[in-house]
């Protein structure tokens, strides 16, 4: 297991995404431990009954596909090794999993919290308002944003070089008011959390010296800032239950919502296929039945009296455009 382990590090897998294989494997493997008879791994009824008890603990279908998912892998780095025949195990249907429509913030609630502290002035507040905003302009993973450093900022594009899963680069565009806010704490903010002796460093080395080497984000301590950090730091600003992906499925329901190309907001988002893409055009379809329901007054379940206009007439008054439904 250790190897196969290996070759997924190997394959640039992110360490969670190993750290996530090494406890589905080694729960199924002593699952079948403790098998009666001389169960193996590779059998068809082993991982049946595995899955089977996996429903009895009340684990959801996305759980369970994602360890039969593991399994699946190991047992195929097994075969193309030859350390096992053909693996039955490897055939057994992957339980269907609903897939939820991903948590979004209204434009106007993202507005709210990118004006908190759009007024402070201390090193901290400074970088936090600009992750705040490149979260939301760039629809960048947390994981993305803790990795990037001072030379992925492209000031004369205002674009940013993001280093995804697998490894793979991509180029975001970066709105004005999150190039503004970066360039505040470039100045002002990040200056003041380089550790004095890097400082001196870069000083002598000029241009490419180790200061430019450095996260673009800094800790309180000049190192780099962990993605649980950035996560207190949101549900410090927008308070408890937004999480940091909220504000990049924003971003993309936002960019749909008016009018994006369906392949841009998937090369903008690093999504290897379209159809991950493609459950934000679901959410935006739901959100404009929403607002059709609540709106339209011969919407189904809306009453003669339930949608009224602005002066409280049923009309709305001359010159009135419509309202956001944000």
């Amino acid at each position: 297991m250790e190897r196969f382990l290996t070759s997924l590090a190997a394959r640039s897998y992110a360490p969670g995404t190993i750290a996530g294989y090494r406890r589905d494997l080694c729960e199924y493997l002593d699952f079948v431990a403790e098998l009666p008879g001389q169960a193996s791994p590779a059998e068809r009824e082993a991982c049946r009954s595995f899955l089977a008890s996996l429903y009895e603990r009340g684990l959801s279908p996305a759980s369970a596909a994602r360890k039969l998912a593991a399994i699946r892998s190991f047992l195929s780095y097994l075969e193309g090794r030859g350390v096992i025949g053909t693996a039955p195990a490897r055939n057994v249907a992957s339980p269907r999993k609903e897939r939820p429509l991903p948590r979004v913030l209204s434009r106007s609630r993202v507005q709210q919290v990118l004006e908190v502290g759009a007024g402070g002035d201390s090193p901290l507040l400074l970088r936090d308002q600009a992750m705040l905003e490149l979260l939301y302009s760039s629809g960048l993973r947390v994981s993305e944003l803790v990795s990037l450093r001072p030379s992925d900022v492209d000031w004369q594009h205002a674009r940013l070089r993001v280093e995804g899963k697998g490894k793979k680069v991509r180029v975001v565009p970066v709105g004005d008011p999150a190039l503004e806010a970066l360039e505040r704490y470039m100045t002002r903010g990040r200056p003041a959390l380089l550790p004095h002796e890097r400082i001196n460093a870069a000083e002598g080395a000029g241009k490419a010296g180790v200061a430019g080497e450095l996260p673009l984000f800094l800790s309180r301590r000049g190192g780099r800032l962990s993605p649980r950090r950035v996560e207190q730091i949101v549900v410090r600003r927008a308070g408890p239950g937004v999480s940091p992906h909220m504000f990049r499925h924003s971003f993309a329901t936002h960019l749909l919502d008016g009018g994006a190309d369906l392949r841009a907001v998937q090369e903008m988002l690093g999504h290897a296929s379209l159809g991950t893409t493609q459950v934000y055009t679901h959410l935006s379809r739901a959100r404009l039945l929403e607002v059709y329901r609540r709106s339209h007054p011969r919407a189904r379940g809306a009453g003669p009296g339930d949608v009224r206009g602005r002066d409280g007439t049923g009309h709305g008054r001359q010159g009135d455009g419509e309202e956001d439904p944000e």
